[in-house]
């Protein structure tokens, strides 16, 4: 019970498609900047080039912990509740006893 309680709060599943397509949003902004990285100089350019990696960064991270969650079942479904799983856990152990 305790293992299921430190692996964190179960998310809708929609939201987990969502953070992916913003992930995917931000990386593929982040590669339509490149362009941007010649035809400015000086400050211009280094604002680019670093927003640029930071897209990247957040792009990654919102996209590799969704899809992470995703494949590990770590989701809540439509009509699931996370109340109804924690119940479903008491009772398996209660029946244990």
């Amino acid at each position: 019970m305790n293992n299921e309680k430190n692996k964190g709060k179960k998310v809708p599943v929609i939201k987990l498609f969502l953070r992916t397509a913003v992930g995917g949003y931000l990386i593929w902004t982040a590669y339509s900047l490149i362009p941007a990285f010649t035809k400015y100089q000086g400050l211009s350019r280094i604002a680019f080039i670093f927003f640029a990696f930071v897209f990247v960064a957040v792009g990654v991270s919102l996209a590799g912990v969704s899809i992470k969650k995703y494949l590990d079942k770590e989701f809540l479904m439509p009509g699931e509740d996370e109340d109804d799983e924690e119940n479903e856990v008491d009772d398996t152990e209660s029946k244990d006893l």
